[in-house]
């Protein structure tokens, strides 16, 4: 395991997720870890969003809606390399992106981790009943389903 994407959002199981992750990427020194949030209300083709390091001066051209979406993105990534940190890994092997919503949640997560070239996806269970997975759907089990060829740990 060299590199690791954590896919990020802003329930609680999603930073279980991250907790567990640094505390174990802090005892492999030659590991990357990618820190990755879907961007879900957010334009594809939306200005900025490349990269967001927790910028001050990372500019959003649209509504409020899209401005608060990054804003909590920048938490959630800054919350989560905050974690990663207090485990003593260190800063130049730990990459932040928010990018937007392009072919699911699930689909872009995968896109993202083999863009990265990742070996191994963490997410978070939010612990849906069955009813809420057939109605809104499980991105963990759709991690697992579309994931050929990658480790994916889903953090209870």
């Amino acid at each position: 395991m060299k590199k690791i994407l954590v896919a990020l959002d802003c329930s609680v199981p999603s930073m279980r997720a991250a907790r567990y992750a640094a505390e174990i990427a802090s005892f492999l020194p030659a590991c990357h870890v990618t820190l990755f949030t879907v961007l879900t209300g957010v334009p594809h083709g939306a200005k900025a969003l490349a990269e967001v390091v927790s910028s001050e001066t990372t500019e959003l051209h649209g509504d409020d809606d899209h401005q608060q979406e990054l804003h909590e993105a920048q938490n959630i990534l800054a919350e989560a390399s905050a974690l990663f940190t207090e485990c003593g890994f260190g800063s130049e092997q730990l990459t932040t992106l928010a990018k937007p919503l392009r072919r699911g949640i699930a689909q872009d997560i995968l896109d993202e981790a083999q863009a990265h070239e990742c070996d191994t996806i963490v997410v978070g269970r939010r612990g849906l009943s069955k009813m809420q997975q057939v109605v809104l759907g499980s991105v963990s089990r759709d991690l697992i389903q579309k994931g050929e060829g990658i480790a994916v740990w889903v953090i209870d």
